[in-house]
C-alpha cells in the first residue's frame, strides 16, 4: 500500500490589501472626508496630484457608491465653476484606477 496525502482542494483566499483610514480635503468642494483607502489607490491619488482629479478621471464602473456620488458633486461643481477641461486628463477611458470604499 501506498501513503495517502491529505490535500486540500479549496484554499481560503487571502486578501493582501492594506486598508488605510485616511481624511482627504476636496478641494473643489471644500470638505475634509474620511475615507478606508487602499495602497494602490493612494498611489493613483499621488498620481493625479489630488483626490478630485483621481476621481474625475477614474471610470464610474470601477467606483464604489460613495466615489460615484463624489466624482458626481465634483464634476457639476467643476462644471458649474468652468474648469472641468482642466482637471480631465488625457488618453484613453481604460486609465487605471482604483477602488474607494
Amino acid at each position: 500500500m501506498g501513503i495517502k496525502f491529505l490535500t486540500l482542494t479549496a484554499k481560503p483566499e487571502e486578501n493582501f490589501y492594506q486598508i488605510y483610514t485616511l481624511f482627504l480635503l476636496i478641494d473643489i468642494l471644500g470638505s475634509d472626508l474620511s475615507l478606508k483607502i487602499i495602497t494602490a489607490t493612494i498611489i493613483t491619488v499621488n498620481k493625479y496630484g489630488n483626490i478630485d482629479s483621481s476621481l474625475v478621471n477614474c471610470r464610474h464602473s470601477k467606483l464604489t457608491d460613495l466615489g460615484k456620488s463624489l466624482k458626481t458633486q465634483i464634476k457639476n461643481k467643476l462644471i458649474k465653476i468652468g474648469k472641468l477641461v482642466a482637471v480631465l486628463g488625457g488618453g484613453s477611458p481604460t486609465r487605471d484606477c482604483t477602488t474607494i470604499t
